[in-house]
Formats: structure tokens, C-alpha cells, sequence
């Protein structure tokens, strides 16, 4: 990479950094998103999950996300704390495909996930230019597209399909949930995967319970256009997802391999 592209790149980022956080990570939570209201049973396993966050440093993060990233308060039940889930191991990977098997109190579950060679003929694709002319917007079928942040034509993967299995029942995903997401990490195939300071992958985990299940996905080109997502499921039908962009992943240093996750 030339040195004008690394540094046309450092600067983009950076001033990414503080345009979003200022914009969007504000630590304060409006009424509408009164933590109180869903918080105040704390014999509830999804309250120990915050609760526990909070405990961590991760309150600045949290709040940010109740805030701005989920549809409706009620979604705060599907924020988890990682160290507090059961987490389904790899079975097999290769470069395009990563595949989890796992038995967990009596349920067996199956988990696959397959890229491809970006495909932009088979989509419909659209940019368009902020108000002030600093920044571009991609958008893949009528979203926004997490992991092409300003470029799309640069895009090199896409998430060809998803395949969820519990006792051998297959869990329908619209597609409209994951196609937005590209150039997914595959873990040890992907070019940070041995700094020790960030976190690149695919994870899929089960509450303790063994009530849902999730799958955290990692992508973008290492830059302002990084995303977490997580795909939340119970056991027979597909929930929702959170995804969190760049903005307040760089703000509270959850790039790391540590990271507890949300």
C-alpha cells in the first residue's frame, strides 16, 4: 500500500474518531430509554449480564448502545456479558467458511457460515454524500453497508449464506439480516489475527440457560468502516441483531481480544 493511502487512511480515521463519537456517543440516556424500567428485577439473568458490564468499565460502551443501537428498550435482554455465556466451539475452518458444532445441555447445535467473492451485479448498490460533503454513504439493497464504509467497489467478500441447526432443525435467517454485512473476518485467515490487542472473528455462543443463541460477527477493512454484529436466536426461530459500527467500538477500546462483548 502506498504511503499517501496509509496516511490518507490515518487521517480519514481519525477524524472519524471524534466527527461519530461526538455525534453519537454521548454517555447520556434519554427518558424513552429508562434503564429502571427493564433493570429492576435483578434476579433476572439478562440484569447479571448488564450489571456485570458495568462492574467491567463497560458503562461509557453500554450506554451508548441502549442509546442508539437498539430498536426498542426491551432489546436490552440481548446484551450479554461473553464470559457469562457457553461458548460453541470450532469444528472445521478454512478461508470462506467456518463451521461450529457443539452438544450443551441436551441440545445440539450447528452453526455455519460461508463468504464469497463479493457479487455487487447481484445487489442494488447506492452512495450517496452527507450534507456537508464530508463523508459518503454505501448502501446495498436499501441498507447501509457495514464493511464498505464510502467505497463499496472496494468491497472483496460478502456473506454468502448462514446455516443454523439445533437438534438437527433448521432456523430460517432472512437474508436481509446479513447481507449488509460484508467482509466478514474468519478468524486466523484474516491479516490482524495475531496482534494482541484485536479482536478478529466469528464467535457463536449460548445464554447458560440455553435459551438463545449467538452469533458474533466481525468485519470491515480495518478501518472506520469495522463493525460488530450479533444474530440472536432462540431455539426454534430467528430474533434479531445489533450491530455496532466503528464509532463506539475505537471510543471504549473494544478492540481487543478480551473484549466482553455487548
Amino acid at each position: 500500500m502506498k504511503l499517501e493511502t496509509l496516511i490518507f487512511r490515518l487521517l480519514f480515521t481519525i477524524i472519524g474518531i471524534f466527527y461519530f463519537s461526538n455525534l453519537f456517543c454521548q454517555k447520556v440516556i434519554p427518558n424513552k430509554y429508562d434503564k429502571s424500567i427493564v433493570l429492576a428485577d435483578t434476579n433476572l439473568l439478562y440484569v447479571k449480564h448488564i450489571n456485570s458490564i458495568y462492574q467491567n468499565d463497560g458503562a461509557g460502551f453500554l450506554d451508548c448502545i441502549i442509546k442508539y443501537y437498539l430498536d426498542t428498550i426491551t432489546d436490552i435482554k440481548y446484551i450479554t456479558n461473553r464470559k457469562l455465556l457457553h461458548e460453541i466451539p470450532i469444528n472445521k475452518q478454512d478461508t470462506v467458511s467456518v463451521d461450529f458444532k457443539n452438544e450443551y445441555l441436551g441440545n445440539v447445535y450447528e452453526v455455519v457460515l460461508k463468504k464469497q467473492r463479493f457479487q455487487p451485479q447481484k445487489h442494488k448498490l447506492e452512495e450517496q454524500i452527507s450534507e456537508n460533503d464530508t463523508f459518503r454513504y454505501a448502501y446495498i439493497d436499501n441498507q447501509i453497508a457495514y464493511g464498505s464504509y464510502g467505497s463499496i467497489e472496494n468491497t472483496t467478500y460478502e456473506i454468502k449464506n448462514i446455516i443454523v441447526k439445533i437438534n438437527n432443525q433448521q432456523i430460517i435467517i432472512p437474508k436481509s439480516q446479513y447481507v449488509n454485512l460484508l467482509t466478514p473476518w474468519f478468524g486466523i485467515y484474516e491479516p490482524f489475527y495475531n496482534s494482541s490487542d484485536i479482536y478478529t472473528g466469528v464467535d457463536v455462543w449460548t445464554s447458560i440457560d440455553g435459551k438463545y443463541l449467538y452469533i458474533y460477527i466481525f468485519g470491515g477493512t480495518g478501518g472506520i468502516d469495522t463493525y460488530s454484529a450479533k444474530l440472536v436466536f432462540s431455539k426454534t426461530k430467528y430474533l434479531k441483531r445489533i450491530v455496532i459500527d466503528y464509532a463506539p467500538l475505537t471510543t471504549y477500546g473494544t478492540f481487543r481480544k478480551d473484549f466482553i462483548g455487548f
